[in-house]
């Protein structure tokens, strides 16, 4: 699944380079989450596209239902960052 950062500490990050460490300790305290099943505008801001531009790859079957998208019990199209990124990667 795909880890996606969802919150932070509200500390500002700043390193002079002085200490290589410096980053992660400042996001341990970040929480993460394994994020697969996601609403389109989630989706749209993982990815850049829009909601009209996802909408029109579910009408034309570039994306399969099942499979990169279903509806959740209340008819809400969620979207599969994880077959996303599969359909990404083989250069779809």
């Amino acid at each position: 699944m795909q880890k996606v950062v969802v919150a932070t500490n509200t500390e500002e990050y700043q390193n002079d380079g002085s200490d290589s460490n410096a980053y992660e300790r400042h996001f341990m305290n970040a929480i993460v989450a394994n994020i697969r099943w996601v609403l389109i505008p989630v989706f749209c801001a993982l990815t850049g596209y829009t909601d009209k531009a996802v909408r029109r790859k579910i009408e034309d079957g570039i994306w399969v239902e099942g499979m990169h998208y279903r509806r959740a019990p209340d008819g809400h199209i969620t979207m599969n960052v994880e077959e996303y990124y599969k359909w990404v990667e083989q250069g779809a």
